[in-house]
């Protein structure tokens, strides 16, 4: 059930061919905009829809819907322009999230740790067995509890060295995953020029995480969100900014606020801000 739904956001809208589709939240209220075409009408030759709250027809949120077409080519065009501009800041960006993958872990030192540790309880349970055949039976019974402790102990590091290799195994992958999102962010341009939407939405997706288009000054931006550089839960950087709305206890929504204009904010936060004309 969950493959079909992902299958469902996953792929191409049918009668559009929204990009985006899945992608895109709404700042105001979280939940993710839908894709409603617009009969008989175009835009750039394509048929023209929309990116809409689905919160907004039933006026739960006063999100305005976003041209469909418009947005996906200008984020394309926004991606395929950061292997020229951005390729030596998302680099290092992402290098050192990898980086950091290892340096917030002590796993090897403990791993090494681990199976010496193991190891000495395997060589003094297998003296004592030894020691067991020449015992008397006064001693062997003393013996037998000293075995016993040990296999206890062997099987508590055992534990806990499989939880170690599991854990280094996820960051192996962890890191493989941010050299691939690496490699697709930087050769876009390249793989984009001409491909049809099917591959367009199996290459965005692949290194986007999710966007956001906000207000400000009568303008509107497009936050775009990589995979791999973000470290901030979506949700209450916005709610922190005045983006995403809550209800407090008397019901009353939150005051706007304005969106933090930082160089570290925009860069490390929201990886991708750029004003988007409608």
């Amino acid at each position: 059930m969950l493959d079909d739904i992902a299958e469902k956001y996953n792929r191409p809208h049918r009668k559009t061919s929204a990009l985006l589709s899945g992608l895109i939240y709404c700042p105001f209220c979280g939940k993710r905009l839908r894709v409603v075409s617009e009969s008989n009408r175009w835009t750039n030759g394509k048929p023209r829809f929309k990116y809409v709250c689905p919160g907004y027809r039933e006026n739960e949120c006063t999100f305005q819907s976003v041209d469909g077409v418009l947005l996906d080519e200008f984020v394309v065009l926004q991606l395929s322009n950061l292997s020229d501009e951005d390729s030596e800041y998302f680099t290092k960006l992402l290098n050192q999230r990898a980086s950091d993958i290892f340096k917030n872990s002590h796993n090897e030192q403990e791993l090494t740790e681990l199976k010496k540790k193991k190891a000495q309880l395997e060589t003094a349970i297998s003296n004592q067995v030894k020691n067991m055949r020449d015992a008397s039976d006064d001693l062997k019974r003393f013996i037998q509890e000293d075995i016993q402790e040990l296999s206890n102990e062997l099987r508590e590091v055992g534990i806990l060295l499989e939880k170690l290799e599991d854990s280094k195994q996820n960051q192996m992958y962890a890191v493989r995953n941010i050299e691939e999102i690496k490699e697709r962010l930087l050769s876009f341009g390249k793989y984009a020029k001409g491909a049809q939407p099917d591959v367009l939405v199996t290459l965005i997706q692949s290194f986007v995480e999710r966007i956001y288009i906000v207000d400000e000054n009568d303008e509107r931006y497009c936050h775009i969100f990589i995979k791999g550089c973000t470290k901030e839960d979506y949700d209450e950087f916005f709610r922190a900014t005045g983006y995403i709305f809550g209800s407090g206890e008397n019901g009353n929504i939150t005051s706007k606020l304005p969106l933090c204009d930082s160089d570290e904010c925009s860069k490390y936060n929201m990886i991708l801000t750029i004003p988007f004309c409608m």
